[in-house]
């Protein structure tokens, strides 16, 4: 008897309809929507996905009682590759290149580096140097073949200009191609020096943002004998150096070894940094060269002869 039970309850599962399914072939839909609330009632609803211009998905309720679902997939022609349009590049824009060379007296492998430079009808310009992996591998190459441990690059000529802006960047990967060999890289501005040496290029964990910015037409602190420089940096290790040209070449040599750096800062605050007295360049024969402490506007001054 109980196993005649038994047969009995088997063959109502197996008879037991447990879906209708509407044609000859079973049609499985695979969506991605956002969570949405179940009807609160209707056996044979199914949830409608957020509406999308790609794929619909609707519901036909046959005379049977069956349920089809129908997908509507966009038919219209293929855009070809030719009619797509093409990334505007700003006419003001332009690719210029200068010279990386080796610290060491003698490097007959310069390299060349490419500077993304941005104008404006001559009175405003903005260059944009990077150096990441590939900048660091040619400059660690040319080191070795060449000696020296700093890599030289000298920015390109151009015009002069009322207001300029540095952005300068080197990647963590960069550093750490550098790092290998002990080597810093010297980046010789328009208007400034920025210098990485090996120290804080192998120190460095992240990668590295510096702005300068030059504007001609600043309010110079008193005795100034430089175009006062803005530097913008997330970075106060104090193993950044900067040095700045002294512009006035008729100071007597008293005069000089009074010079000093003033910086102010953004928070209102002001102050001298420790600097140096050394050589620049061809057109400016001395500069003040000094451990960036941190963001800030920083000018050579002269100040008063103090009174007996």
């Amino acid at each position: 008897m109980k196993d005649h039970h038994e047969q009995q309850k088997r063959r109502r599962i197996i008879h037991a309809p447990a879906a209708k399914i509407a044609g000859a072939g079973i049609l499985v839909v695979t969506c991605v929507m956002a969570p949405t609330a179940w009807p609160a009632s209707g056996s044979d609803h199914i949830a409608h996905a957020a509406s999308s211009p790609a794929v619909t998905v609707t519901q036909q309720s046959t005379s049977a009682g069956t349920n089809d679902v129908s997908v509507g997939i966009p038919t219209g022609p293929p855009i070809s590759i030719d009619e797509l349009p093409e990334a505007e590049i700003a006419s003001n824009i332009e690719y210029v290149t200068g010279l990386l060379v080796s610290n060491q007296p003698g490097g007959k492998l310069p390299v060349s580096l490419t500077v993304a430079r941005e104008t404006n009808e001559s009175a405003w310009m903005k260059d944009r140097l990077t150096i990441g992996p590939k900048e660091a591998a040619l400059t660690a190459d040319m080191l070795r073949k060449d000696g020296g441990n700093m890599g030289v690059f000298h920015m390109p000529e151009a015009d002069k200009t009322e207001v300029a802006d540095l952005y300068f960047s080197m990647t963590q990967r960069a550093a750490q191609i550098l790092s290998t060999s002990k080597q810093g890289m010297d980046v010789q501005a328009l208007y400034a020096k920025l210098q990485l040496p090996p120290s804080r290029v192998s120190s460095l964990q992240e990668d590295l943002n510096v702005q300068l910015h030059t504007d001609h037409g600043a309010e110079r602190p008193a005795g100034a004998q430089s175009t006062p420089l803005g530097i913008e940096t997330a970075d106060t290790s104090g193993q950044v150096w900067v040095t700045l040209p002294l512009e006035n070449a008729a100071l007597s040599s008293t005069q000089m070894n009074r010079l000093k750096v003033y910086a102010k800062y953004p928070d209102g605050t002001a102050g001298y940094v420790q600097a140096a007295l050394t050589s620049y360049n061809e057109k400016y024969k001395h500069g003040m060269k000094f451990a960036l402490p941190k963001s800030g506007q920083y000018t050579i001054i002269l100040p008063a002869s103090s009174k007996k």
